[in-house]
This record gives C-alpha cells, sequence and structure tokens, in this order.
C-alpha cells in the first residue's frame, strides 16, 4: 500500500512538472544533455520585463532551437522560435 501512494505521489510531482506553461526547466535536467525547454509559449509580453535573451540553437543536446527569455524578476520563458513577433526581434536584434 505505502509503494502505491509514493507511485502515486511521484506521478502527481512529475504531471505537475510538465505543466509548466513555457517556464525554462533549468535543473538537473539540462546538465544531462536534453532541451532547457518543455512547452514553448507564442504569446506576446512586455519587452521592457526582458533582462537577457537567451538563443540555444539545436545540436545533439536537443533536436529544436530553443529561445530562453529571462525577466527582470528572473523568470525563465522559452519562447516559440517559429512565432512571427519572435523572428522579427530577433531580426532586428542581429542587426544592430
Amino acid at each position: 500500500m505505502k509503494g502505491l501512494v509514493l507511485i502515486l505521489t511521484l506521478v502527481i510531482i512529475a504531471n505537475h512538472i510538465s505543466q509548466n506553461d513555457g517556464m525554462a526547466f533549468e535543473g538537473h535536467v539540462a546538465h544531462l544533455g536534453r532541451c532547457k525547454c518543455l512547452k514553448q509559449i507564442s504569446g506576446f509580453f512586455g519587452l521592457r520585463q526582458v533582462k537577457r535573451i537567451q538563443v540555444i540553437p539545436r545540436g545533439i543536446h536537443c533536436r529544436r532551437t530553443e529561445i530562453i527569455f529571462t525577466l527582470i524578476n528572473e523568470w525563465k520563458y522559452c519562447v516559440n522560435p517559429d512565432t512571427p513577433w519572435v523572428i522579427s526581434l530577433l531580426k532586428k536584434l542581429t542587426k544592430s
């Protein structure tokens, strides 16, 4: 019975972690050579809140390009690199 409770608890925790709405998963998994982003968001948010933009090209660690926005409050969000506003922003930043 204790084993069943433990398994159910682990399933609930894993489900909660996987539903992070675009938050970057920068824990121990990032050091195992996997993608840092579990989910990506497409919604636009105020760029004045952005402290840093990190672009991680696809490679052997992850099959997709990852873009992580770090906000002023140190929260990290993964954005979809195929979203039009992200493409436009990256073009503007690379020109300057």
